[in-house]
């Protein structure tokens, strides 16, 4: 609920990375006694970018990840048979699938924690984005039927 509160004030612009806890001690006080903080994140990866980077920045994820997640797709529907894809080929396809896991493992784990506190899951999620971006650029510049 105070996450709400500080996108009723703060939508557009956000309060900025990592300033999470020392807004809602100051500004939004919890209101049961004797809690003097540990309000880290807001629990929700989607609610959490939307704090601190407002609407724009939440947008901005969901569309990184849905473009990163339909490259993917098309990149591994490239390969016709995986059985004559080849070796070197093959471990490309198979990485490109478990990056697509993991982007969709951390999509859904986003719905009920914050996994991308700032310093350290920022660095985390854009290795996973750079990766994908990486492997399915060269897996689409690949002629399809090249093993």
């Amino acid at each position: 609920s105070r996450a709400l509160a500080i996108l009723g004030d703060a939508g557009l612009t956000g309060i900025g990375p990592g300033l999470f806890e020392p807004v809602v001690m100051r500004l939004y006080p919890p209101f049961f006694t004797g809690v003097q903080g540990g309000f880290f994140h807001a629990h929700n990866v989607y609610l959490q970018s939307a704090v601190d980077f407002g609407i724009g920045g939440v947008v901005a994820l969901v569309a990184l990840g849905l473009g990163l997640g339909a490259s993917l797709i098309t990149a591994t529907r490239r390969v016709p048979d995986a059985t004559q894809a080849g070796g070197r080929r093959l471990s490309q396809h198979s990485m490109a699938i478990g990056l697509f896991g993991s982007l969709v493992t951390m999509a859904a784990h986003g719905l009920v924690d914050s996994s991308l506190s700032p310093p350290r899951g920022y660095v985390l999620a854009f290795v996973l984005f750079g990766t994908a971006t990486a492997l399915a650029n060269h897996l689409l510049r690949q002629p399809a039927g090249n093993a």
